[in-house]
Parts: C-alpha cells; sequence; structure tokens
C-alpha cells in the first residue's frame, strides 16, 4: 500500500471513529476499511525463527537474549514462551553456550528451562485444538489496526478459556505450524500451556491475565470448538 493511501484511510478512520454514537453504519463502515488494510497485510509464515523467541531484555534477562545448545537441542525463551527444538545438528564448539542474536556468545548460565515445563502426567490435563488459519488472520487484523488507526493497539488470542498476548502467540504459532500440529495442552495447577511434537520438540506459552474483556482491546476467539 502506497504510503498516501494508508494515510487517507488513516484520516478516514480518525474522522469516523470520533462519531458518538457509533450507529450500525458507521461500525460498518470502519469493518469495510479494515478489511482493505488488512489486504494488504502479508499472511504470517510457519516458518520457526528462533530469534524472535528470546528475550530483548538485555539488562535483567541477557541469559535469555540467546539460543542455547545442549545435547542436539537448541532453546529459546524470554521467559512467557519458549521453544526447544530437537534432533538439531551444528557444530560442537556450541554445545553447552548461549549465543546471542548477534552471534557472540553469552558467557552465563542457562536458565532450567525444564523447570518451567508442567508435569505432563498430572491426572489434571486440558487440552484444546487452535484454528491456525484463525490466528493467522487475528494477527493480520491486529497489524492493520496498528498501521492504520492505533500504533499501540492491544490484542488477545482467546482459546481454553484464558487470553494469550497476541504478539507472543504469534511467535508460538509458528510452532504448531511447522510440525503440523493444532493441540495444546495444560497439565496440574501450572498456568503454562505447552504443545508437543513428534519428534521430541516441545513449546511453551504463558497466558496473560485479563480480568474482564475492555472494548479499547481486540479479542480473537481462535479455538476449534
Amino acid at each position: 500500500m502506497k504510503p498516501e493511501s494508508l494515510k487517507a484511510i488513516k484520516q478516514a478512520l480518525a474522522w469516523l471513529n470520533k462519531i458518538e454514537p457509533k450507529y450500525y453504519e458507521v461500525e460498518q463502515a470502519i469493518a469495510e476499511i479494515r478489511k482493505a488494510v488488512i489486504c494488504e497485510t502479508p499472511v504470517e509464515t510457519g516458518k520457526i525463527d528462533l530469534i524472535k523467541w528470546c528475550s530483548r531484555d538485555y539488562r535483567y534477562r541477557n541469559k535469555l537474549c540467546g539460543i542455547y545448545h545442549e545435547g542436539g537441542k537448541m532453546i529459546a525463551s524470554d521467559g512467557r514462551i519458549l521453544c526447544v527444538l530437537a534432533g538439531v545438528e551444528y557444530p560442537q564448539e556450541r554445545e553447552g553456550k548461549i549465543y546471542g542474536t548477534d552471534g557472540a556468545v553469552i558467557n552465563e548460565k542457562y536458565v532450567n528451562y525444564m523447570m518451567a515445563r508442567p508435569d505432563t502426567q498430572s491426572p489434571l490435563n486440558r487440552f484444546v485444538r487452535i484454528d491456525i488459519a484463525k490466528v493467522k488472520e487475528s494477527v493480520r487484523a491486529i497489524k492493520a489496526i496498528r498501521k492504520s488507526e492505533y500504533k499501540d493497539a492491544r490484542g488477545f488470542i482467546k482459546a481454553g478459556g484464558v487470553y494469550f498476548n497476541i504478539d507472543y502467540f504469534a511467535v508460538f504459532v509458528t510452532f504448531l505450524d511447522s510440525k503440523k500440529i493444532d493441540t495444546i495442552g495444560t497439565f496440574g495447577d501450572s498456568r503454562a500451556w505447552v504443545a508437543d511434537a513428534k519428534d521430541g520438540s516441545w513449546a511453551m506459552i504463558v497466558p496473560t491475565l485479563v480480568d474482564e474483556e475492555c472494548y479499547d482491546d481486540n479479542y480473537y476467539d481462535c479455538e476449534i470448538k
């Protein structure tokens, strides 16, 4: 989309959003303009990029600002999402080391990531299936809103009776898409949700606490009922 076109759309939406009360016709007009922006927004791919799973908090979470190599696995996490890729080939000199997003070695001990994994043997478990196509469309929708209306717009994915930050879920869903799975589960008294792949890889995400739905936020139900 040309910058001039996007500017015009932003201005049109700004004027429409000032109209109170928002009659049905106004809401429909806003929805149709959003559709136009969504059509110009690229669809997310299913490729796993471990760098996107890493923290950017170099001051307090430096050890999480890189990819850890251990026993043929590559691990990345920012504390809210975590990805463990199994059966990976990498140079032997990387074993037991953390390589930052800039390629330099981070001389710290990595966190005990297995402690974060819920006990999947717990009899208290719950599973839900995720509609990956809906997640991708939801990510496109929030990007369109941020591009044309409000750059700090918040979005949440609803599934399993909880809410997930849409930006973290957009990263998490690349694991599901890449591994061709759609089921995630939570176990015992853990808040975390886990996805397991047949090759021994797994990923985890922690939901966001939302007391009640706020009118200014954007919610997308992506659970397969």
